[in-house]
C-alpha cells in the first residue's frame, strides 16, 4: 500500500537523519519496520467496537515479562520486544 512519510523527527536530530516511513501493516501501525501502534475489532450482532492503541513509552524492565506471542505478523519474524517496538516518545519529545 501507499506509504507517508511524518514530519517526525528524534530529539536533536539532524536534517540528514532518516526519516520513518509511516505504514500499516497487518493491522500494526509501525514506523518502518517497527511497530508504533495497533489496532483491534470486534465485530458483533448489534453493532461493533473499533480500538487502537499507540505506543508512547513503557519500562524496559516490565516487557522482560512478556514473551514471544505465538500467534504474530508474518513481518515480525522471531523479532524480540526490543527489535520490534519503537517509542513515539523517541520521535515527538517529551509532553512535559
Amino acid at each position: 500500500g501507499d506509504t507517508l512519510v511524518l514530519p517526525a523527527k528524534k530529539a536533536n536530530a539532524s536534517a540528514e537523519e532518516h526519516q520513518p516511513r509511516f505504514q500499516l501493516r497487518e493491522n500494526d501501525y509501525v514506523f518502518d519496520e517497527r511497530k508504533i501502534g495497533g489496532n483491534a475489532q470486534s465485530i458483533v450482532k448489534e453493532g461493533f467496537l473499533h480500538h487502537t492503541s499507540f505506543l508512547w513509552d513503557w519500562d524496559p524492565l516490565n516487557m522482560d515479562y512478556l514473551t514471544l506471542p505465538e500467534k504474530r505478523p508474518d513481518y515480525r519474524g522471531d523479532r524480540s520486544h526490543d527489535d520490534f517496538l519503537v517509542r513515539l516518545r523517541h520521535y515527538y519529545g517529551d509532553s512535559s
